[in-house]
């Protein structure tokens, strides 16, 4: 296959991120709030800055179909390899999910949130009124834009057309990214 090196990291990326983050979860839940959610917090950032660091090169670091769509939304992405990545996605995450319920038994929903005292109904209510960005696809597309930037140096956020103020900044973190280098 074409595309196999690219497609295997953002399976390994996705199985990573989803093994350790929801692993937190679950051991949080297992040790009676040990790990808090600091600890899980930490646990999610730290696996994805060390997954770009090591993977986004090869794939461009998604992990995430949300990531992926955004960025073949902003055109940053090919449209003939959306399907087949975030195929790759899911696999890495059912795969994640298995090893974690093998491994720990099914403890903390399998670090799914789920509705407090399981009020659907309050759920639903704040998830449509919770104020959301009105163009929430260009406000992930930037999200997915700077990741991008800071991983291959291939996308600015003036390209989805956002003042120079935002290219400064992936500018200065690029630095900062170089000085560890």
């Amino acid at each position: 296959m074409q595309h196999s090196r690219e497609l295997l990291a953002e399976f390994i990326g996705t199985f990573v991120l989803i093994f350790a983050g929801t692993g937190a979860v679950m051991v949080d839940k297992l040790s009676n709030g040990a790990v808090t959610h600091l600890g899980i917090s930490i646990v999610f950032g730290a696996v994805v800055t060390a997954l770009i660091y090591s993977l986004g090169h090869i794939s461009g670091a998604h992990f995430n179909p949300a990531v992926t769509l955004a960025f073949w939304r902003s055109g940053f992405f090919r449209r003939n390899l959306v399907l087949p990545c975030v195929l790759a996605q899911v696999l890495g995450a059912i795969a994640a999910s298995l090893l974690l319920r093998l491994s720990l038994g099914a403890v903390g929903n399998l670090g799914a949130t789920m509705p407090r005292d399981g009020n659907w109904l309050q759920s639903l209510i704040l998830e449509t009124v919770y104020p959301q960005p009105k163009d929430t696809t260009k406000t992930t597309a930037l999200k997915a834009a700077v990741e991008w930037a800071l991983t291959t140096g291939k996308a600015s956020a003036n390209d989805l057309g956002y003042p120079p103020l935002d290219d400064a900044l992936v500018a200065k973190a690029k630095a900062e990214l170089n000085k560890v280098k």
